[in-house]
């Protein structure tokens, strides 16, 4: 007995060594390799994620068949607040501009918001500069302004945000 537990603390350290922390006090750096980072700026204000503990949403989908990427991520904004961002895209072509099929940002403490949604609105893009069905790696940037909407998705008129700067380096889930 004592000897499993023994190698369950070994288990658990060498897992928790592997495990990079994610600095949600600066922007990641733009990587290529999987390593699980995302970054961006909502209305100036750094987001960083993923926030871990939250598998569900932390994913880079890609569906073979239909040939369209999905990537939700939970994050931080300025290391306080959750937020969430999905991009859906079904164009995948290396360092091309391509428009986002989809792009939402989420405030998830939005009961003190005016907002609880933005979508985006003319002015979406993404560039993937590694795309690796083999090694599942997907990485590159992208840019939105999201228009407010409604519980209804309907659009709330001269509420927008803009997302600059952003850049994702993730593993691909199939």
């Amino acid at each position: 007995m004592k000897k499993l537990f023994f190698l369950l603390i070994v288990i658990c350290q060498l897992c928790l060594a592997s495990c990079e922390e994610v600095d949600f006090n600066r922007m990641p750096t733009e990587t290529q390799t999987g390593k699980g980072t995302f970054g961006c700026y909502v209305d100036g204000n750094l987001f960083v994620g993923p926030v871990y503990g939250f598998k569900v949403v932390n994913t880079a989908k890609y569906d073979t068949i239909n040939k369209k990427l999905e990537i939700v991520i939970r994050g931080k904004i300025n290391n306080k607040k959750f937020g969430d961002i999905s991009l859906l895209t079904d164009n995948i072509e290396i360092n091309k501009i391509l428009p986002l099929s989809v792009g939402i940002y989420s405030l998830k403490d939005s009961i003190s918001q005016e907002c609880l949604n933005y979508m985006v609105k003319n002015g979406g893009n993404i560039i993937f500069t590694r795309f690796d069905t083999e090694k599942n790696i997907v990485s590159g940037r992208f840019n939105l302004t999201g228009i407010c909407m409604d519980y209804h998705y309907n659009p709330v008129e001269g509420n927008v945000v803009q997302i600059t700067d952003g850049r994702f380096d993730l593993k691909l889930v199939k």
